[in-house]
């Protein structure tokens, strides 16, 4: 019989986030990054939900960076799924977004 675990496995959320800020921020090694990773590597769900989209452009040969994977989250409604998933807000707007300096640095966006 298995025995429950009480514990939360071991984590860094703030590794996940500069995973995928260098993965979006263009570092020379994100495709090959992209070639290895899966949704399923991170433990924070929002960031679950970011890398698959962020993956899934990479699939599709589009460009993945910050403001593509906005627009994509936005786009695709997964914002709303995110919320659902980790019962938090979050918010549209990576720029809005109190948590956007643990992804990147404002200076990287793509000016629109």
């Amino acid at each position: 019989m298995a025995k429950e675990i009480d514990k939360l496995p071991p984590h860094d959320d703030l590794m996940e986030r500069a995973v995928l800020g260098a993965i979006m921020g263009g570092h020379q090694q994100a495709s090959e990054l992209l070639d290895i990773v899966k949704p399923e590597d991170f433990f924070n769900l929002r960031n679950q939900a970011i890398a698959r989209v962020t993956l899934d452009l990479h699939a599709a040969g589009n460009c993945f960076d910050f403001t593509a994977v906005h627009d994509e989250i936005a786009r695709s409604g997964e914002s709303e799924n995110m919320v659902s998933r980790c019962g938090e807000t979050f918010s549209t707007s990576f720029a809005d977004c109190g948590e956007w300096p643990l992804y990147a640095k404002p200076s990287t966006l793509r000016k629109v």
